[in-house]
């Protein structure tokens, strides 16, 4: 069995990383066809790759994000197509992000992309059932034209390290600021919890709200900000400080729907986590894996880092089982013999 990867994905976006290394795993045969070059010089550097290995391949696989691909890649192809949409530009840009309004170009552009491409592609991708039902509402779509295949993480970065010795009782976040990361319900926590001498919140990245968070964290001692971007192969490095990881905490329809990267790889290290209660969330994990608060609450996520400091023993439990959740539905060779079965029920 041989893929064509296909699109003007980046190879180092863990969807794309997990995707690709799965695939290997499960032994399938993997050809990239990938250029990143401003349009329409990338049509024909993607054109001209292609028709090198266009007779060497089974399926089309269009790495995320693709949904504006979808289109030459079926002009272009012969063989089944599967794109991994994994999220809707219409909801990220628009319904979650706010960048555009609903009644902008920009918003009916993005709409069409989606509403296009699924429609184009023999098999869609995304990363949870409620994404599915999004899409199947939104874009008036038949359910079957989906899979869901869940987010993971790379299991040889990812991995449980020791905790180092540190004074400090350290909760730690990462992400890129976007709404639906709740960033601002992070900081209302730390204020509230400013009197607790011994507890350090540590957020890095950098993104969308970052500029009006440290705004709201201005005279916070027990709130430091790292702003600097991690390579992926060190940001285990930083989430090994932390005895507490937090997920996301905002009040969007996204949140609703995903389980985030910081969740599996956080996970994967077998930490203890606290993120927002959601639809989305519980289609793999629970209670006794996470601990879940409700969304926009600061005062919840307050209590329960209090809660988890208080409890090693309570902790211990969550990072473990959360831990072992990953092993059997997040590791990259867990993703790609799932995405090997999806290939093979094309051909």
């Amino acid at each position: 069995m041989t893929v064509c990867y296909f699109g003007g994905y980046n190879p180092n976006n863990s969807r794309n990383r997990i995707f690709l290394k799965g695939l290997r795993i499960a032994g399938v045969e993997v050809l990239e066809c990938r250029d990143t070059s401003i349009f329409p010089l990338n049509l024909l550097k993607l054109f001209l790759r292609h028709w090198k290995i266009r007779k060497k391949y089974n399926v089309m696989l269009i790495g995320f994000a693709g949904q504006g691909l979808t289109l030459f890649a079926k002009l272009i192809a012969r063989k089944p197509i599967i794109l991994d949409a994994f999220v809707s530009l219409y909801n990220t840009v628009v319904e979650d992000r706010e960048l555009h309004s609903k009644f902008s170009l920009a918003a009916l552009y993005n709409f069409f992309l989606d509403w296009a491409s699924v429609r184009l592609a023999d098999k869609v991708l995304l990363d949870t059932r409620e994404h599915v039902k999004y899409f199947v509402s939104k874009f008036k779509v038949k359910e079957s034209k989906f899979a869901v295949v869940p987010v993971g993480g790379d299991d040889e970065i990812f991995y449980p390290r020791h905790l180092p010795a540190h004074e400090k009782f350290i909760v730690g976040f990462h992400g890129t600021y976007i709404p639906l990361h709740g960033v601002e319900y992070i900081v209302q926590a730390a204020r509230i919890l400013e009197r607790e001498n011994d507890i350090e919140f540590r957020l890095l990245g950098n993104g969308q709200t970052l500029d009006e968070i440290k705004k709201s964290a201005k005279g916070l001692r027990n709130v430091k900000f790292y702003e600097h971007r991690v390579p992926y192969e060190k940001l285990p490095e930083f989430i090994a400080q932390n005895d507490i990881c937090l997920g996301i905490f905002g009040n969007t329809l996204k949140a609703k729907m995903v389980i985030p990267n910081k969740i599996y790889e956080c996970a994967a290290m077998q930490k203890p986590i606290i993120t927002q209660d959601s639809p989305g969330i519980r289609e793999l994990f629970d209670g006794n894996t996470l601990m879940l608060i409700r969304p926009a609450d600061a005062e919840a996520l307050a209590d329960a880092i209090l809660k988890l400091k208080a409890d090693p023993d309570y902790r211990n439990n969550l990072a473990r089982n959360a831990f072992e959740k990953f092993e059997k539905f997040g590791r990259a060779g867990i993703i790609g013999s799932k995405l090997k079965t999806i290939i093979s029920e094309l051909l």
